[in-house]
């Protein structure tokens, strides 16, 4: 671990305490007392559906590109990737399960980085699409605030990554391959990396369509998961609520100022649940468990770090 990824640590635990002791520790505890523990455990049965889903996808997209791999060994390789994007600045350490998969399957780095940069690109859109539905739908019930300011930012940053990556994948865009080429050090190694990850990217193109509509799909499953969170933490809201708000809330923990958002993810938390006249503590509460609970299933891979 670098210096610059313990200041980022630092940052967002500092940033949490601050949260937890502008809440109240009292409070907070008080809220705990009274979860619903069924509830929970409902949360993490549709995550680790939503697991399963996820991973069926990158699986398809193996298969397409030639590769003959057990979904069961590829379920495996993208829990443990998850498990490192708990902890991960912009949770870019989804990326390990290109290594995983390469040390376990042989499978080029530049193949599965495609798909992972294919797939979540496009996830990227649609949840792009789905938090401008989640703004607008907290414009019309509640009004502005400073959701909107921060909801417009983490949008544009997701938008413009996601088309980015896509048309550079997917078109000659032969100046932008230059342009990264000149960067000092490590240039030349990029550049000559993305042309790499150009070919397989191209072949899963018509694929298009079948990944937004998983991504849908994912997204209605991440809604059941939040709607049993809310409830076992006393949010008496309805589904279109925790669904609307989910891609909207959740986009902060791609900005790399933090491992995955922490501090910065149940701040915002606060204030978009706060629109709805939700306890503080009991909108910390629910930030806190989603972060729980992605952890205690990912933390099921465990074992995939000896293909590192």
């Amino acid at each position: 671990m670098t210096i610059k990824d313990l200041l980022k640590l630092l940052l967002g635990v500092l940033l949490l305490v601050y949260i937890i002791y502008s809440v109240g520790i009292g409070d907070i505890l008080n809220a705990l007392l009274k979860v619903r523990l069924h509830f929970l455990l409902l949360a993490i049965f549709f995550y680790f559906l939503l697991d399963l889903g996820l991973s069926y996808r990158v699986y398809l997209c193996l298969r397409w590109l030639g590769h003959d791999i057990p979904w069961k060994e590829v379920f495996w390789s993208h829990l443990f990737g998850m498990f490192l994007s708990n902890f991960t600045p912009g949770r870019a350490g989804y990326i390990g399960i290109t290594y995983n998969l390469r040390n376990k399957a042989k499978i080029p780095i530049s193949e599965s980085m495609s798909v992972i940069g294919i797939v979540q690109s496009i996830d990227f859109v649609v949840k792009g699409f789905a938090a401008l539905l989640g703004l607008s739908f907290v414009l019309v019930v509640v009004g502005g605030g400073k959701i909107v300011t921060l909801g417009l930012l983490g949008i544009g940053v997701v938008f413009f990554l996601s088309i980015s990556f896509l048309v550079l994948m997917w078109k000659d865009v032969p100046f932008a391959i230059k342009l990264v080429k000149k960067f000092p050090l490590v240039g030349e190694m990029m550049g000559g990396f993305l042309e790499d990850m150009k070919g397989p990217s191209r072949r899963l193109k018509n694929k298009a369509p079948i990944f937004a509509g998983f991504s849908f799909l994912f997204w209605l499953m991440r809604g059941l998961e939040w709607t049993s969170i809310g409830y076992a933490c006393n949010i008496p809201l309805p589904f279109i609520v925790f669904w609307l708000l989910h891609p909207l809330l959740t986009s902060i923990r791609y900005v790399p100022l933090t491992p995955a958002g922490i501090g910065m993810f149940e701040g915002i938390t606060l204030i978009g649940f706060s629109l709805f006249g939700v306890p503080l503590e009991n909108a910390l509460l629910l930030s806190l468990f989603d972060r729980l609970d992605n952890i205690l299933v990912d933390f099921l891979a465990i074992k995939e770090f000896r293909y590192l």
